[in-house]
């Protein structure tokens, strides 16, 4: 598994799969074991009664600017970048 860019307490905006933004933030509040060598993360929304698993692609740092094209983690898609011209 690759190091993780998010600690516990951090603020995040989720962003799904399908690259849509559900405008709410959340704390990450568990680093989750995995399988992936992508990390995953436990989420709670702030202001609601509700938890919610991500990968780190799906996450970007609430208050950072927009995230990398297709919401891609952005270790992740330089790595497949520089294979695709190698």
């Amino acid at each position: 598994m690759s190091s993780p860019l998010y600690k516990i307490g951090d603020i995040v905006v989720y962003r799904s799969h399908m690259g849509m933004n559900d405008g709410g933030s959340y704390e990450i509040t568990r680093l989750l074991p995995s399988d992936n060598p992508e990390p995953s993360y436990r989420l709670r929304a702030l202001g609601q009664n509700y938890e919610r698993v991500a990968r780190e692609y799906e996450l970007r740092s609430a208050g950072s600017g927009p995230p990398p094209p297709g919401g891609r983690n952005p270790r992740i898609y330089a790595a497949r970048k520089r294979s695709k011209s190698e």
